[in-house]
């Protein structure tokens, strides 16, 4: 099988989507599929992580995003993404994200006719609201509405999140649990040495690693702690 990614966010830039796209994508690959990728191009010396990335079949030009440079916005590469899907002829598209990379994406799987797969991860209607601008949270929402009833699935993180899709008529969101690498994490590097110098012993703790932006709504965490 092969699974071709339409994304507008991937590795050498870290956020949340961009690591569980390339955790898919190398999931599915352990798996014996062929995945390849179609991303924005980053700025020259970007790649924190070094070394090349095969699976980024087409990486069109970006530029950086007024007031939020780390995000960048992808060059709509209509021509050279639907020769890079023909020559690399998936069994399935994977629009990662709803912008410029997820349409381009949608775009294409409609010509050479595969179905399409979305991903849900972010509620940007409630974003608008969070930075500032809430008349646009009714159009956003709208948006992705129409965006993931394109799809044949539409993968959500949690039941609560595929709950909200439902209700908004995307009948065909399934639940899909973002993975943890259990190498990495696994209970036999746990250190009560480490503990003991937080301060925990045998007490929970929790840790949050993540931006902490009006929109995480932190304080519900620190309020059932």
């Amino acid at each position: 099988m092969r699974a071709l990614y339409f994304t507008d966010t991937y590795p050498p830039q870290v956020n949340g989507v961009s690591v569980v796209t390339e955790l898919s994508v190398r999931g599915l690959e352990a798996r014996g599929w062929e995945v390849g990728v179609v991303a924005p191009r980053y700025p020259a010396g970007a790649d924190v992580f070094g070394g090349t990335r095969p699976e980024v079949l087409l990486a069109p030009a970006s530029w950086a995003f007024p007031k939020y440079p780390e995000i960048r916005v992808m060059a709509p590469a209509w021509i050279r993404a639907l020769e890079t899907a023909r020559r690399f002829a998936p069994d399935v598209v994977h629009c990662a994200t709803e912008f410029v990379g997820g349409r381009l994406g949608q775009w294409v799987a409609r010509k050479i006719g595969v179905p399409i797969v979305t991903s849900y991860h972010t509620d940007f209607g409630r974003y608008m609201a969070s930075y500032g601008v809430p008349r646009l949270q009714g159009a956003m929402t709208r948006y992705l509405t129409r965006f993931h009833r394109r799809a044949a699935r539409t993968l959500t993180p949690s039941m609560a999140t595929r709950a909200e899709l439902l209700d908004r008529g995307i009948d065909r969101a399934i639940v899909w649990g973002c993975g943890v690498d259990a190498d990495r994490f696994h209970p036999a590097k746990r250190s009560a040495e480490l503990r003991g110098s937080l301060g925990a012993k045998d007490s929970f703790v929790f840790l949050h690693v993540g931006r902490l932006a009006p929109n995480r709504h932190s304080t519900i965490v620190g309020s059932g702690a």
